[in-house]
């Protein structure tokens, strides 16, 4: 999907159900870390593990990037809220660290940090605020793109929501 904005500067959004992080890689190939955090959105505010702050999304972004299920580079802090976002690489694995440690934990002091991953199923319910927030700006990319394309996706079914979204996207689009 793409969008002119007011300056003719064409934004991509990409809306995808994968936990790899290929497009990321391809992100840090190509920005270096300032121009990633302002011209990258991911659908919700997110912390880097070795910075404190926060990072807000970016407005106007130059790319959209939501995924839907979660990714394999991010963690979540069950306490806060916060999500970790790891634009270099998978850090999944950290949740599997026995102890504790500065590398596993919030900057709130919680600690371990844990998945932020849907699975498939065919009873679902997201409740996770940051997934929630991320299917909510889904809706809205998809409802005032002028086209869609739709890549190496079956439509499989378990996965009414997805379709739930294409129909409310599609019936709220506006007519011109």
């Amino acid at each position: 999907m793409s969008e002119r904005n007011h300056n003719t500067l064409v934004s991509v959004r990409v809306i995808s159900t994968n936990y790899d992080c290929s497009i990321e890689a391809v992100l840090n190939a190509n920005l270096d870390f300032d121009k990633m955090t302002k011209m990258v959105d991911f659908g919700f505010d997110w912390r880097d593990p070795d910075r404190e702050r926060p990072y807000q999304r970016p407005n106007p972004p130059w790319f959209r990037y939501y995924k839907l299920h979660g990714s394999l580079n991010w963690l979540r802090c069950d306490f806060c809220e916060h999500v970790y976002l790891n634009n270099e690489w998978e850090i999944f694995g950290l949740v599997m660290e026995e102890k504790t440690a500065d590398y596993n934990s919030c900057h709130c002091g919680h600690g371990k940090l844990g998945l932020l991953l849907v699975t498939p199923s065919y009873m679902r319910d997201v409740r996770e605020p940051n997934l929630t927030e991320i299917w909510r700006h889904a809706l809205e990319a998809l409802r005032t793109s002028d086209e869609w394309v739709i890549a190496g996706y079956s439509l499989p079914a378990d996965d009414l929501l997805i379709r739930s979204m294409f129909i409310r996207a599609y019936a709220g689009r506006t007519k011109g």
